[in-house]
């Protein structure tokens, strides 16, 4: 987590998954922030998620969005 952001009924949180091997292969870091909504009572109503898959010819084409982060925790 390298950020976090309250407002009202919302929690915004920004930050990353660490590298790490699957099936043989290199993944991550990769991106992330995580969205939060709660009701009256505290309790999670609805979460939404945007991960930035890589490597991302994988999933979906296009440049690594994540090479900042491969730069900074490698």
């Amino acid at each position: 987590m390298t950020e976090q952001i309250t407002e009202n009924n919302t929690v915004f949180t920004r930050g990353y998954f660490h590298s790490f091997n699957y099936n043989g292969k290199a993944m991550g870091p990769w991106l992330s922030i995580i969205v939060l909504q709660f009701d009256g009572d505290k309790k999670i109503i609805k979460q939404s998620d945007w991960i930035n898959y890589t490597p991302r010819k994988e999933f979906l084409g296009g440049p690594n969005m994540n090479q900042q982060l491969v730069d900074i925790v490698q």
